[in-house]
């Protein structure tokens, strides 16, 4: 019984110092707010506080809040947070330092901004209109123009919100008037495919995540449609909607072709975004197989091309030239396969539709050319892939 006692008063004793414990007073020391030093990693740089010159001594040291950071002409200048943070700023990039939370106020240029783990919820910044921008564990780009009041604000990882609107990682958006625009896909030519953006991702090194790290599996949707492709293009339909269609020379259903593709477009940070396709096609009257240079579009999801043929129905001998014919064809296509090749994120396989269809487009007069007064539609698919070099 002595021993069960002294057991249980041993128990009481424990339960009452966890109780004391829990109720005690004493509070952990607040983490000091994040300060920042400057390192010169291109170029030049002039910091200036209340309009005076800072001292090569001066920059040394922690920057004092509202010092007004400008980095010279081809240069990259780093702000070196004390919580592991990066932001970087490009050529005739300006920012002007904040305190605790705020890091400060983006002014004008592009910069390059790392939120380490500790600073994860601590990194917010103002853009020169007087948005507020807020992160949790990101990597963003800004870039915003020489009167610092329309900034494009780019998110590659991580979570952030611009002007109150929401991005997921690879998406972006134009920040202006104190108003976020619509949430675009972040696609690899519109800023991490540039110099700046690969510089500053060989920078972070092990601190970061390598742009083809964070690429390797995104949507193919995001990548770069660039290059000589290779394929074949399957009949699905071909149908007769007007007169005798056999002059036309339909293709028969699960009839396959030879087609080749070259692709040249530059989207600009804008959607709907244009370049230039060089298509090939089969003439069906003779069975030939030509070229044609069309203008191409891509609204983030899917490329569209259109080649639009037209002619008389009819040619006389004595080159006498008698109603018109109206042909376009239409390819769709989504990017089905992407890869890092040489550096950059490629598209490497297109899948997709085509669409052709013939109808008069200018009666003819004369009896002898009524035949030729016919219509018709066909549909296809086609799977491409990129060739090497």
């Amino acid at each position: 019984m002595r021993n069960s006692t002294a057991l249980s008063a041993l128990l009481a004793s424990a339960f009452a110092l966890g109780t004391l414990a829990a109720c005690s007073t004493d509070k952990e020391p607040a983490a000091k707010p994040a300060t920042a030093t400057i390192e010169i990693r291109e170029g030049t740089v002039s910091a200036q506080l209340k309009e005076k010159e800072l001292t090569a001594t001066e920059l040394t040291k922690a920057l004092p809040k509202d010092t007004v950071v400008t980095a010279g002409e081809n240069s990259l200048i780093e702000l070196s947070w004390s919580d592991g943070s990066i932001t970087r700023l490009g050529s005739q990039g300006s920012m002007k330092v904040g305190e605790g939370k705020n890091r400060g106020q983006l002014l004008t240029g592009q910069s390059w901004h790392l939120v380490s783990t500790k600073g994860s919820g601590n990194y917010n910044l103002t853009l020169g209109d007087g948005s507020k921008v807020t992160t949790s564990g990101t990597n963003f780009i800004t870039d915003c123009d020489a009167a610092g009041k329309d900034c494009n604000v780019f998110l590659l990882d991580g979570n952030l919100s611009a002007a109150g609107k929401k991005l997921t990682p690879k998406t972006w958006t134009t920040v202006k008037g104190g108003k976020a625009g619509a949430v675009n896909p972040l696609t690899w030519t519109d800023v991490a495919s540039t110099e700046f953006a690969k510089k500053n991702s060989a920078l972070d090194g092990d601190k970061g995540t390598s742009l083809e790290e964070l690429y390797k599996d995104a949507d193919p949707a995001l990548a770069s449609l660039t290059g000589n492709y290779k394929g074949k293009i399957t009949a699905t339909s071909a149908d007769c909607l007007k007169g005798d269609c056999s002059p036309a020379n339909l293709p028969k259903k699960g009839e396959v072709g030879d087609r080749t593709y070259s692709f040249e477009i530059s989207c600009g940070k804008r959607l709907p975004c244009t370049g230039k396709s060089n298509t090939s096609w089969s003439e069906l009257s003779t069975g030939k197989v030509k070229k044609s240079l069309v203008p191409l579009a891509f609204d983030g999801t899917t490329y569209s091309w259109t080649l639009k043929l037209s002619g008389p129905l009819c040619v006389w001998t004595d080159g006498k030239e008698e109603g018109k014919f109206s042909n376009p064809i239409t390819w769709n296509a989504k990017p089905t396969k992407a890869a890092f090749v040489n550096g950059d994120f490629v598209v490497t396989q297109i899948t997709g539709t085509a669409t052709a269809s013939s109808s008069v487009a200018k009666p003819v007069s004369s009896t002898e050319c009524k035949p030729w007064e016919f219509a018709w539609k066909s549909d296809s698919t086609f799977t491409a892939t990129r060739q090497a070099k």
